[in-house]
């Protein structure tokens, strides 16, 4: 059975330089529900960004990786807090300032910064706090697990080939199917990409290093890795 996964990606208009605004708060899209935990769109959108400027993107489709990612994780921190396993979250608060501190330190400036996640960095603070802390119920679940485990993968295996198939239930597949529909503006959308190539463009003539911005902002993600460098 295979399954696929479309993922929509919304162009977003293009940001300012120094003097960039933070655009108005959108309604934002729930992706899924694991216990009572929501994964948003806004979630994915944050660490696809991270990662970007991290050169740490998976090759192919990395938005349904890092849903994927996102889910596992979710799983194991409603675990770990039904069975009361507490994270290291002593120190979290001060790494993810020095991470930030980095992160503008690589791009040029914290507007530049506030422009790429269109977020402030206060807001940009709070969510990877959020999410390294439940990073840290998943690490000590991910423990918890490995050390109740006793066989080894090739019992496992050699478990499995030992059942006779013939007697294994046939369970029928099941699906539940939603279906999202929007209709884009083409003319805006064009429009929007123009301006933002543009913008992009004087932000280079006026300083700014070709290879940051390339890094930031490329959708290819294997120049993007380079600096938008393509080989010869």
């Amino acid at each position: 059975m295979t399954k696929k996964i479309t993922v929509v990606l919304l162009f977003l208009s293009a940001s300012s330089g120094l003097n960039a605004q933070i655009s108005p708060v959108s309604l934002d899209k729930v992706n899924a529900v694991i216990g009572n935990e929501a994964i948003l769109e806004s979630d994915i959108d944050m660490l696809y960004k991270d990662m970007q400027m991290q050169g740490q993107l998976p090759d192919e489709n990395p938005k349904c990786e890092i849903l994927k990612m996102l889910m596992e994780q979710k799983l194991l921190v409603a675990q770990a807090k039904l069975d009361s396993l507490g994270g290291e979250a002593e120190n979290i608060g001060h790494m993810i300032d020095r991470k930030i501190a980095g992160d503008i330190a690589k791009v040029g400036s914290k507007e530049i910064l506030e422009s790429y996640y269109n977020k402030t960095v206060e807001q940009l603070r709070e969510e990877l706090i959020d999410f390294q802390t439940e990073q840290s119920y998943a690490q000590a679940m991910t423990g918890t697990i490995r050390r109740k485990v006793k066989v080894t993968p090739g019992e496992v295996s050699d478990f499995f080939k030992s059942i006779d198939k013939d007697s294994l239930p046939v369970i029928p597949d099941q699906y539940m199917l939603y279906e999202i529909v929007k209709k884009p503006n083409s003319e805006q959308a064009v429009i929007e990409v123009k301006e933002r190539l543009l913008e992009i463009r004087r932000r280079i003539i006026d300083g700014e290093k070709f290879r940051t911005l390339a890094t930031l902002y490329s959708e290819d993600i294997q120049s993007a890795k380079l600096g938008g460098e393509l080989g010869l």
